[in-house]
């Protein structure tokens, strides 16, 4: 997959997030739905893509992965874990707003769970560059349709 394409999978992912839950609390939780599903798909897509740099892996399937792989995904962890620490601290201070009802804590929870699933992944996704040969495989594949 695209460095392009791998950062539209992190847009497309966080922004079906946001408006799944500005559909649901606007227009009921059947509403947004479809839109969850997307979150999701882009979730596991996600994953996929950055599977080669261990994440999300057992320690017996990432002693595979090579020194470079490995430092790339000790620095998105590294980073995910700064930018956690930066949003606890605001839940903290109190300037992440109080939930009112039980559906807006359930937003915020699972909204939560997804930045502390999905912010290593994204990281990686977003800042690798393409695979050298991806260029090439996508022109021959052009070539032949």
């Amino acid at each position: 997959m695209t460095r392009a394409r791998r950062r539209l999978l992190v847009v497309a992912t966080w922004v079906s997030y946001l408006l799944a839950g500005g559909v649901a609390a606007t227009f009921g939780k059947l509403a947004g739905m479809p839109l969850f599903l997307i979150c999701t798909a882009g979730f596991c897509l996600l994953t996929r893509a950055t599977r080669p740099y261990g994440l999300g892996m057992r320690k017996a399937e990432s002693a595979h992965v090579d020194e470079r792989m490995a430092g790339v995904r000790t620095a998105a962890l590294a980073r995910s874990n700064q930018v956690l620490s930066l949003l606890l601290l605001v839940a903290v201070a109190g300037w992440i707003p109080r939930a009112a009802t039980q559906d807006q804590e359930q937003y915020q929870f699972w909204g939560a769970l997804l930045i502390v699933s999905l912010l290593p992944n994204a990281l990686v996704a977003w800042n690798e560059p393409d695979d050298p040969g991806e260029n090439d495989r996508e022109m021959t594949n052009l070539v032949r349709s």
